[in-house]
């Protein structure tokens, strides 16, 4: 479920797969952590600090690997939608 503009929420089916791969991240990244854990999703590591991701550095991440895919599997979109995008409808 994310959270849009004025606060509404909207629920975003995502593929099993993509389940998958977020289980695999949190148990890399987030072994130690419990489901009320205050650290962010993602996050950008400087000097042993843990700050959150800016929306515009997720964005490019996920474009410069979309970018990567793209070259084995031409059937990725050139525009890559993100959660992101959605939540600001």
């Amino acid at each position: 479920m994310l959270f849009g503009k004025g606060n509404k929420t909207r629920v975003v089916p995502i593929m099993e797969y993509t389940v998958s791969h977020y289980l695999n991240y949190l148990q890399i990244y987030y072994k130690d952590e419990n489901e009320y854990s205050k650290k962010p999703l993602f996050y950008t590591k400087r000097k042993n600090i843990i700050q959150a991701m800016s929306d515009d550095n997720i964005r490019k991440f996920l474009n410069q690997y979309a970018d990567s895919a793209r070259k084995i599997c031409p059937e990725v979109p050139e525009f890559t939608r993100t959660f992101l995008d959605i939540a600001e409808r």
